[in-house]
């Protein structure tokens, strides 16, 4: 038996769903089915368990769960009664990784999520009967500004830091609810959940 296989490291997910066993049987197959992407398998399972009710509740959360564990880097086996998890590599570079990796999958999950993406489209494209520009005028155009700071690499390192004054100027910005940019016209918060959001 080698090390992969000790049963101590594995861990036993058991979530109590159903009588029936069918959801448990589902989430099994998802695993094993889908061994190259389980994460698209089990979403697969919490999208179509939507419907009102606990044991779709259930598999939707057992689901979810699992997704989220394998989009993380966790490893997930699944033999014909159980389901088994354990975190995946350790160390710093693969810790730094998986925080990544959970961070984008969050994001991605929000951003997923009707309300969000019309919160985002509003911004980036307001309508034409409002005020507003849209939140993208915020953005530094990256052609541009990579024409202006590549002179400035070939200078001496002690003249950099004044010819980087003239181009980059930073500045903080207090976020409160009333507050309105004052390039764009939109509240700061809404600007800040943009740029949180995307």
């Amino acid at each position: 038996m080698s090390s992969e296989d000790e049963p101590e490291q594995w861990r036993l997910f058991c979530p109590k769903i159903d009588d029936t066993g069918a959801a448990n049987a589902a989430l099994r197959r998802a695993i094993t089915e889908g061994q190259t992407d389980p994460a698209r398998a089990l979403r697969a399972i919490a999208d179509a368990s939507r419907a009102p009710g606990l044991v779709a509740q259930r598999t939707r959360c057992a689901a979810l769960v699992l997704r989220d564990l394998a989009a993380m880097g966790w490893q997930l086996r699944a033999d014909r009664h159980a389901i088994y998890v354990r975190p995946g590599m350790s160390g710093q570079g693969a810790n730094k990784a998986a925080i990544r990796c959970q961070l984008e999958f969050g994001r991605d999950d929000q951003l997923s999520d009707r309300s969000t993406r019309r919160f985002v489209s509003v911004l980036e494209r307001p309508s034409r009967f409002s005020r507003a520009r849209p939140v993208t005028d915020l953005i530094a155009d990256g052609r541009r500004l990579a024409r202006q700071l590549n002179p400035i690499a070939e200078l001496p390192r002690d003249s950099r830091a004044a010819h980087l004054a003239e181009i980059c100027q930073p500045y903080l910005q207090l976020v409160d609810a009333d507050t309105r940019d004052e390039h764009t016209g939109i509240r700061v918060m809404d600007v800040w959940r943009y740029f949180r959001h995307t």
